[in-house]
């Protein structure tokens, strides 16, 4: 028979290991013996108890990895965001400009017309089936019934239906701003002042005007005006509210998407980095 004895082993503060021992007492074994067997049995079991610390170790070691690989990604990717915002806040938003010359309007005629991406289009509020459609006009360098000009332009007159209007907008829908124009009275000589109308809607469904009026007194010439800063950006159409116009030369702006490519340029070269940290690691 043997008598069960428990030794408490204890592993650097990690581990407490009680490893069951078992004495023998025959009458055949001395002391010394008695007391070897329990300290080899006491050292085999510190060893294993020791094995199971170091896959303990070990574990704790790669999880630590681990957490410090998510730390350092997590600065990284902060880093990359503080640097996106601040390049967002600290810079202005640059405009793309654009001149629609109707250059290719010469022998239009229609309630439709593009250039640019901008599309001009006649509204019959109510349908309808009278309505008025736009018109271009070559250059005009001699005498005419209508406006000189040395390049082509395009025109309205409301004719059949006294409600209809063009609109204008942006064909992928984007809003835009309006810089400046070339206005004047579709019949020549115009011998009354000519007032023209552009109501921009907004993207928050406000409304904002600029009017600009022709001299009239004869004039045979188309004439600049400038639109004012409600008509800046943020435009989503404009209404042209005028019972005739002529028109040319029409500058716009667009946002210019530089600022929101350069994040996206840089969350590319953060993600290449990554990838090559991760590949030079695998070697």
């Amino acid at each position: 028979m043997g008598k069960k004895h428990n030794f408490p082993v204890l592993l650097s503060g990690h581990i407490q290991l009680t490893s069951t021992i078992w004495r023998e007492t025959t009458r055949t074994a001395c002391g010394s013996c008695t007391f070897t067997m329990m300290y080899n049995r006491a050292v085999s079991a510190k060893s294993r108890a020791r094995g199971r610390w170091i896959l303990h170790s070990n574990r704790h070691k790669t999880k630590s990895n681990e957490f410090m690989k998510k730390q350092s990604f997590a600065r990284q990717f902060l880093l990359c965001l503080v640097v996106a915002v601040t390049l967002l806040s600290g810079a202005t938003l640059a405009k793309a400009q654009g001149t629609i010359t109707f250059n290719n309007a010469a022998l239009f005629s229609g309630t439709n017309y593009y250039e640019l991406g901008m599309w001009f289009h006649v509204i019959i509020p109510g349908g309808g089936n009278y309505y008025d459609g736009m018109a271009g006009s070559p250059a005009i360098t001699g005498p005419s019934n209508v406006p000189y000009n040395s390049t082509p332009y395009i025109m309205f007159l409301q004719q059949y239906n006294p409600y209809d209007y063009v609109v204008l907008s942006l064909t992928n829908g984007y809003s835009f701003g309006l810089t400046s124009i070339q206005l004047a009275d579709p019949n020549s000589p115009s011998l009354t002042p000519v007032s023209i109308s552009f109501i921009g809607s907004l993207g928050d469904g406000s409304t904002v005007t600029n009017t600009f009026v022709t001299p009239g007194g004869g004039a045979t010439t188309f004439l600049n005006y400038s639109f004012n800063s409600d008509f800046a950006s943020g435009l989503t159409s404009v209404k042209i509210d005028a019972p005739r116009w002529a028109m040319d030369n029409l500058v716009f702006t667009v946002p210019e998407p530089s600022a929101v490519s350069l994040v996206l340029v840089g969350g590319g070269i953060f993600g290449y980095v990554r990838t090559r940290k991760r590949h030079s690691a695998r070697k």
